[in-house]
């Protein structure tokens, strides 16, 4: 049964609130183009996953978010390598929600 309880709500909340400075301090200037390089995306990826599967763990309807983190991935990584991403963003917040 999903409950959600006082904690796990700021929990989401404070990953989902996090996602946006994350993505002004990182994720901007290398969409913009002013500092880039792969460990720097790989860097911005992660950070995703993370904040990602904080919030997921949390609330079950934060997967709607991968809809708009999935997309990011083309932008800084090369297809493949951002396909097998998306998919396993899909994947994470799957087996999050069996897991809750």
């Amino acid at each position: 049964m999903l409950v959600d309880t006082p904690g796990s709500v700021a929990t989401a909340g404070a990953a989902m609130a996090a996602l946006v400075p994350w993505y002004l301090l990182v994720g901007r200037p290398l969409s913009t183009g002013s500092q880039g390089g792969t460990a720097r995306a790989a860097i911005y990826v992660i950070g995703l996953f993370v904040l990602f599967g904080v919030a997921q763990s949390q609330n079950p309807n934060v997967w709607f978010l991968s809809l708009a983190i999935a997309p990011q991935f083309f932008g800084f990584l090369d297809t493949r390598l951002a396909m097998g991403l998306g998919v396993g963003l899909n994947f994470l917040a799957a087996a999050l929600l069996v897991y809750r």
